[in-house]
């Protein structure tokens, strides 16, 4: 019995042993692939932090640009509305005050998507960059462009309102 116990110990023994082996040798992998990727230029924490940006990116410019496109709808319609003529003026300049209110809540929406563009700079190649900026600058075009017309369109109803 006793050998049969010291067989179990020597076997257990010898399991460690590989065990440890196998350890020790699967840190020095880990660690040697750390090495070797920080020493080719990649550092894969911060590819998992890029990735996680271009995804927060796309999740926002995506909102963003529903939200844009609603609200240019809308000031298509009140701009038509108007022109077609038999509107109520003052309600007219209130569903305008509510876009602009609209309009002002989402800037820090479109400081966000600002702000990841700018993270995310250097790490893209330059050409998909000049796509990006390119992009971005048309969207904030829209916006700046929707907040202008909005912000004037208590004067075009003023001179709607002198014409009619």
């Amino acid at each position: 019995e006793q050998l049969k116990q010291a067989q179990r110990v020597k076997s257990l023994e010898m399991n460690w042993a590989e065990f440890e082996a196998w350890l020790i040798s699967s840190e020095e992998k880990v660690t040697n692939l750390n090495q070797s990727l920080k020493m080719g230029g990649v550092n894969l924490s911060e590819q998992l932090k890029q990735a996680q940006r271009v995804k927060s990116l796309e999740m926002n410019w995506a909102e963003f640009e529903a939200w844009l496109i609603s609200s240019e709808e809308k000031v298509t319609n009140l701009n038509q509305s108007l022109k077609m003529g038999g509107v109520n003026l003052s309600e007219q300049l209130k569903q305008a005050q509510h876009i602009q209110e609209d309009i002002t809540d989402h800037e820090t929406s479109m400081e966000a998507i600002e702000s990841l563009v700018s993270s995310l700079a250097t790490y893209l190649e330059p050409h998909h960059m000049e796509e990006l900026q390119t992009s971005f600058n048309n969207l904030l075009s829209r916006y700046r462009s929707l907040s202008f017309f909005i912000q004037a369109y208590p004067i075009e109803v003023w001179f709607h309102s002198r014409i009619v």
